[in-house]
């Protein structure tokens, strides 16, 4: 849940959780840049929350985009580009999202990835909405989630090879998203 801009010690906190995330767990938030200039517009992916309490799944997929690139679509391709990733590519069985009630944009966003509305929790001190989407309705589901034509190729999104959008992802473990475009 994004509050605006960061002090400089809260934002390498955050750097040094999403490193540790891909060492630990081979998975968390992508740095996004646009393309042609290289400057940050977003942290896309899945982070671990180890102090969630509603049920025993705490992966969650999140974002937090620059307020000028809202309404683009960048969110949701996100958000399914990393739940394709750790559906396909690890064992998890069930992946959460949380925000804040009045967030109607995440909430969107979370519902566009297929994710069904859980309820309501306290969590940090703040009250929240929580969602999910387990292995198994993601594996049933028609693509009409899907509205980014790059889907149909979805790791070329974290690649930087999308035809649909002008970013790339690096992990903030410093390397391009582990694993090649199909």
């Amino acid at each position: 849940m994004g509050f605006g801009t960061m002090a400089r010690e809260r934002t390498a906190e955050q750097v040094v959780r999403m490193m540790r995330g891909w060492e630990e767990r081979g998975y968390s938030h992508w740095a996004v840049e646009e393309k042609v200039t290289g400057v940050f517009i977003s942290r896309i992916g899945l982070q671990y929350q180890d102090d969630w309490l509603e049920g025993e799944h705490k992966t969650e997929v999140g974002w937090l985009l620059d307020r000028s690139r809202w309404g683009r679509g960048l969110a949701t391709e996100g958000a399914l580009a990393s739940l394709r990733y750790r559906f396909e590519g690890l064992a998890l069985e069930r992946i959460i999202s949380i925000t804040l009630p009045t967030n109607l944009a995440s909430r969107r966003v979370m519902e566009k990835a297929g994710l069904t509305y859980r309820g309501e929790a306290n969590w940090r001190g703040f009250d929240v909405v929580w969602y999910d989407i387990d292995r198994q309705d993601w594996e049933t589901e028609d693509d009409s989630r899907m509205p980014v034509s790059s889907f149909s190729q979805p790791r070329s999104w974290l690649t930087g090879r999308s035809s649909s959008t002008s970013v790339r992802a690096i992990s903030f473990a410093g390397t391009d998203a582990p694993f090649s475009a199909s």
